[in-house]
């Protein structure tokens, strides 16, 4: 974080990098029917069972009429930082960093309107994901000596089944369904597709709207339809280092702001 120029003026790290690895808590996330939005999350405990989990978003689809999933997180940006310590040294620095840099950015612009607008959250999430990512890989070399290798989906063979095409297609028709008011047809299919991506290997206990409430958050996500990353993608590539890339984002607290920079005005 130093060598990227994100230390104060008297050479300290503000906030100190400070985390816990341990059990990170579930989510549950709540969305309405009728359409794709996260009208809200609570942090559950790390232990709850997964009878427990379906019994509550059964209990909100009944007495609510709405859409609710607990999901886990990798990690959460208290202080100190509470991170998994399931997933391994690259996976475990990735989210270090992520949950670090949430609170750089809390004393930002950028930050300190996470939750203003929709936009404003995926801009958050989405640009620091870019960021962790490129600053562990540099960080699990320093440790090991290795350059970090991620698996790639593999779709060498035309026509090959791929997880993030076919959850944009997914969340694509659900778009559709729900925009004619086939709120009943909606919740069908995804059930038919969660089926589809069981016997492919991906295990998704439960394919609602608020699975692609919670997953929208992050653009990079397949379960995302937001142009978001693509447009942090390019203004990434506008600046030198990542350590620039974090001091120039962090100065945005409207995403309209954002945007007009980015066309260059």
């Amino acid at each position: 974080l130093a060598q990227e120029g994100l230390a104060s003026w008297q050479g300290f790290i503000f906030p100190p990098v400070d985390v816990v690895f341990g059990g990170t808590p579930q989510v549950l996330t709540v969305s309405p029917r009728e359409r794709i939005e996260l009208a809200k999350t609570v942090l559950l405990s790390p232990d709850i069972k997964v009878t427990e989990m379906e019994a509550l978003e059964n209990k909100i689809f009944v007495e609510e009429e709405l859409a609710a999933l607990v999901v886990g997180i990798g990690g959460l940006a208290t202080y100190p930082s509470i991170v998994s310590a399931q997933n391994g040294l690259l996976h475990g620095t990735k989210t270090t960093i992520h949950e670090w840099l949430h609170q750089f950015l809390f004393f930002r612009p950028l930050g300190r309107n996470y939750w203003r607008t929709p936009e404003m959250t995926t801009l958050n999430e989405t640009a620091v994901t870019l960021a962790s990512e490129e600053l562990a890989d540099r960080v699990y070399e320093a440790i090991t000596g290795e350059k970090p290798s991620r698996p790639l989906e593999k779709e060498e063979e035309e026509g090959a089944f791929s997880f993030g095409r076919e959850m944009r297609q997914t969340r694509l028709r659900v778009e559709e369904l729900l925009a004619l008011g086939m709120v009943v047809e909606a919740e069908r299919y995804m059930e038919q597709r969660r089926q589809l991506f069981l016997n492919r290997g991906y295990h998704i206990r439960k394919l609602n709207q608020a699975y692609f409430a919670f997953f929208s958050v992050y653009a990079d996500n397949p379960a995302s339809i937001s142009p978001i990353h693509d447009e942090l993608v390019r203004f990434r590539d506008t600046t030198g280092s990542v350590g620039d890339f974090i001091r120039q984002i962090a100065r945005f607290g409207r995403y309209p702001e954002f945007k007009f920079r980015l066309e260059g005005n």
